[in-house]
């Protein structure tokens, strides 16, 4: 109960835990295991510990609640994993707090919920992400997709942009779902599925 607050530290998410728990975690920190139902990660800027990255080495599937948030100043919160794939059956949320740079560096599937409601870039190399239940862009706030050829695959559920969606040399698959909203393909090759009616 009550929430441990975890600075330039390692937290290792056994399996046997599955209690609800939350944690804040400042500086670069460190993340193995999965997020469980009723779990909250928050991955603050700040100004004591500045930016704020927490790093999985591994992928791994986030059934809880991972947020973006800086607590003060116009420091960055950013989420990175190494290698494999990051499943979101739960939440993920970019918040504005009090500025600062939103970055996720990680294969992304989704059939949780994304919300972006800050500007936020999706930034890996041959990044693959797909979503399939709920991913919102808020009014006012721009996901950029960038890295080396990035792959967005729409297969299912809705895709919302009330802000912007911006790609660059990338590909968007559109396989199913629906989409509301008018995503941004520069230099890019869109593919329409049989399925995305």
């Amino acid at each position: 109960t009550g929430t441990p607050l975890l600075k330039v530290s390692g937290l290792n998410l056994g399996a046997a835990a599955t209690s609800p728990a939350t944690f804040s975690l400042r500086g670069s920190s460190t993340l193995s295991g999965d997020v469980k139902t009723g779990q909250t990660l928050l991955v603050n800027g700040d100004a004591t510990n500045s930016h704020a990255t927490l790093m999985a080495a591994t992928g791994f599937t986030n059934a809880g609640t991972i947020t973006l948030q800086t607590l003060v100043g116009g420091y960055n919160s950013f989420l990175t994993v190494t290698s494999g794939t990051l499943i979101n059956t739960g939440a993920i949320n970019s918040n504005a707090g009090t500025g600062g740079g939103r970055q996720i560096s990680a294969d992304l599937t989704n059939s949780g919920t994304v919300n972006i409601n800050t500007n936020t870039t999706l930034d890996k190399s041959g990044g693959i992400y797909t979503n399939s239940n709920a991913f919102n862009i808020a009014s006012g706030a721009t996901l950029t997709i960038s890295g080396s050829s990035p792959v967005f695959n729409q297969n299912g559920g809705t895709l919302a942009v009330n802000g912007a969606f911006d790609m660059t040399s990338a590909t968007f698959n559109y396989n199913g779902g629906s989409i509301t909203g008018t995503p941004l393909l520069k230099v890019s090759g869109l593919n329409l599925g049989a399925a995305a009616t």
